[in-house]
């Protein structure tokens, strides 16, 4: 019996202890009122014990609590739990009699002290947890505050770079931004006011490009069929040349035959003037025949004269001879007769023969004449001929040259041909460049400058 009261003043011992030296205020409440308390109760309330005792948490309770609960209300429910479990914890905010605000702990459990149904509360002070409390509530405040400042830099940013994306380039950020950012901002800017000039040059560029590729291409599209139609000449003066090639070369060969045939004509009317000799000197021999038969004639005519006077002397022996003349006579008659006959026959001999003679001069004349003519004929035609050759050597030199010509004129077809097809590339690459300018100038008219400097478009495209 005497152990079990050692061991209970053993534990009363260190209850009291507990209780006086603890740092956290105990109170024991009856009826609302603090009817006993600890050293650390005076400390945390500043007040002595003698004034603590018979006041009520009631009187160290402002109003309102921080989490906007009525104090009346908050103890009743604190109370309720206590009672439901046993005891209960929370936490609450008093304050000293001068108003200083004391924020604690509290824990209460119920218990029977003599017989007496008491409310156990002892408060841990959390002056110095609140301290760190509202440094820690400021310190997030200020993280929550840069985290704000922080996502609204990155709001702003990501704004920026979205209107940069639809190629805004008057996304500029005006306003500074916290100090970890505002280089970042600044940065920003000077990449969108480089990318503005370069959008501004390569718009202008691309104006440039494409109203020197539009020069080109029209430029390119009228030398293209301004080439065709002298191409269209040049195959025309082919055609032509060809005929004209076709033509000379008949001409040659026509020339050739005229030369020819001038030459037979030529060598013709020399054997005719050769013949015309001929015949002049056959003339002169009939002429020459003519007057030997003119000459017979002559002695003739002087034979048939004298035989005529020896008829006529034979008829008058005769007619003095009597009868035996008369035979005779009638023989001398008809020798006389013959002789006049013959005398008459040669002098129409004679006078055919002179007239023959007259003729045969007038054909010698005439031949002469024919002669000479041919001489003439001769020598036109050799003069002929010397033209005929030569029409002949110029036309072949004319056909040597229009077969060059044509050949030139070939050639120039071929090139021009070729620069046509040239000209025709150079037509499709100034299309293709002009494609290529009007795709930079739609990329750099997808880009928004500031209104300082609006768009620059194309006036094919604007």
């Amino acid at each position: 019996m005497n152990i079990f009261k050692r061991k209970l003043s053993f534990e009363q011992q260190v209850s009291d202890i507990i209780f006086e030296n603890s740092p956290d205020a105990y109170f024991v409440v009856e009826g609302h009122k603090f009817v006993h308390c600890n050293k650390a109760a005076e400390t945390i309330l500043a007040m002595p014990r003698e004034k603590i005792i018979g006041l009520g948490p009631a009187d160290f309770s402002p109003k309102e609590q921080p989490d906007g609960r009525d104090p009346v209300a908050a103890v009743a429910e604190n109370t309720e739990l206590a009672l439901k479990n046993g005891w209960t914890r929370f936490e609450w905010l008093h304050q000293r009699a001068d108003g200083t605000p004391l924020p604690v702990v509290v824990t209460l459990f119920f218990a029977t002290i003599e017989g007496r149904n008491c409310v156990v509360s002892f408060w841990q002070d959390m002056r110095e947890v609140a301290k760190l409390r509202q440094a820690e509530k400021a310190a997030r405040e200020t993280e929550q505050q840069q985290i704000a400042d922080r996502q609204a830099a990155f709001t702003r940013i990501a704004k920026a770079l979205h209107r940069l994306a639809t190629g805004d380039l008057s996304c500029a950020i005006g306003d500074r931004m916290p100090p970890e950012f505002d280089p970042l901002r600044r940065d920003f800017n000077t990449t969108v006011k480089e990318l503005a000039s370069i959008v501004e040059r390569l718009s202008t560029n691309s104006q440039t490009v494409w109203a020197a590729s539009e020069e080109i291409r029209n430029g390119s599209d009228q030398m293209s069929l301004s080439i065709q139609k002298h191409a269209a000449y040049v195959e025309e003066t082919a055609a032509a040349l060809e005929e004209v090639a076709t033509t000379a070369a008949m001409a040659e060969s026509r020339a050739a035959q005229a030369g020819e045939l001038v030459r037979d004509l030529s060598a013709n009317a020399g054997q005719s003037s050769r013949i015309a000799e001929s015949a002049i000197a056959a003339m002169r021999d009939i002429e020459s025949s003519s007057t030997g038969i003119n000459n017979i004639l002559g002695v003739i005519d002087s034979i048939a004269f004298q035989t005529n006077l020896l008829a006529l002397n034979a008829g008058v022996e005769a007619a003095r001879a009597g009868d035996a003349g008369k035979g005779f006579a009638v023989v001398a008659q008809e020798v006389r007769e013959l002789a006049q006959k013959s005398a008459s026959a040669a002098k129409e001999v004679k006078g055919l023969v002179l007239r023959s003679s007259g003729h045969v001069q007038k054909g010698v004349d005439l031949v002469q004449e024919t002669k000479g003519t041919l001489e003439k004929i001769v020598l036109s035609f050799r003069e002929i001929n010397s033209h005929v050759d030569a029409i002949a050597t110029s036309t072949r030199e004319q056909s040597i040259a229009v077969t060059s010509i044509k050949d030139a004129v070939s050639n120039i077809d071929r090139a021009t041909q070729d620069n046509v097809a040239k000209v025709e590339e150079a037509a499709a690459v100034a299309h293709d460049l002009a494609a290529q300018a009007d795709i930079l100038n739609s990329l750099a008219a997808h880009f928004t400058l500031d209104n300082a400097r609006p768009h620059i478009r194309l006036a094919a495209n604007s």
